[in-house]
């Protein structure tokens, strides 16, 4: 029972930064799993120990770049993705950057 719980604990802190769902490796994990009814089983399966893949991400970091990070409220998020036309938080703060960027720096 201890490794699910590690598992769900693990789970629960990549949702607490705050991070669009593609950064959440664990969820990604979870999301893609394949049902499976537990009459398919046989009793000495069930006594196997729970196990997942190990996720590493890799973050690269440049000398050149910088991450901004904010909170916005999730209605108004989505209603900016939508006009957007993006599925991740990360491409809404990358195209209203770039947009910022353009109309009040004046350059691309």
């Amino acid at each position: 029972m201890r490794p699910v719980i590690t598992f769900l604990n693990q789970m629960k802190k990549e949702r607490e930064k705050d991070s669009s769902p593609e950064d959440r490796p664990l969820e990604q994990i979870v999301d893609n799993a394949v049902v499976t009814s537990i009459s398919e089983y046989k009793p000495d399966n069930l006594a196997k120990a729970f196990s997942y893949p190990v996720t590493s991400k890799t973050i690269v970091k440049q000398a050149d770049h910088g991450k901004i990070v904010y909170t916005m409220p999730l209605n108004k998020i989505k209603k900016v993705m939508k006009c957007l036309g993006v599925k991740s938080y990360k491409q809404v703060g990358e195209q209203t950057f770039d947009y910022y960027y353009e109309m009040e720096i004046g350059e691309k």
